[in-house]
């Protein structure tokens, strides 16, 4: 493959409210070894600002480090909460699993292109959906 590409998942947020800051990481070997975001809070940083997850403050964005109820440890590592901890907010849930959905929807259009070809299928909505899929899967993998 030659271009820029996106870091391989998994991904996860991990927050380290000892050092003031967030972190996007992933990689495959080892696991989580590779920052792709960083943001840190206090002494003149910046803050994650992040949507409200109810109808009522769906408008209002929090400073994620504020909101205790988004951070949790990861599952038998509470030991380590205080430096290295989970984020629990459904958009960045979503964001962390973008590796994975890309994979998954990659693996999934190509058996969709097989079934196509084999079961002779050329209708206008599976025509249509197939071209949506090709497209988004260029949008997330072609700089």
């Amino acid at each position: 493959m030659s271009g820029n590409q996106h870091t391989h998942g998994p991904w996860r947020w991990e927050v380290n409210e000892a050092g003031k800051s967030l972190s996007l990481v992933g990689g495959l070997r080892p696991k989580f070894d590779l920052t792709i975001i960083h943001v840190r809070w206090g002494m003149g940083s910046g803050s994650m600002l992040v949507r409200g997850t109810t109808f009522d403050d769906m408008n209002l964005l929090y400073k994620l480090h504020e909101r205790r109820d988004w951070i949790e440890p990861f599952p038998g590592r509470g030991h380590h909460a205080h430096w290295c901890a989970s984020v629990n907010h459904p958009d960045m849930r979503l964001i962390a699993a973008a590796p994975e959905l890309l994979e998954s929807l990659t693996k999934l259009f190509e058996w969709a292109i097989n079934i196509r070809a084999a079961m002779k299928i050329n209708d206008s909505f599976t025509e249509k959906l197939i071209n949506r899929v090709d497209k988004t899967i260029s949008e997330a993998t072609v700089g």
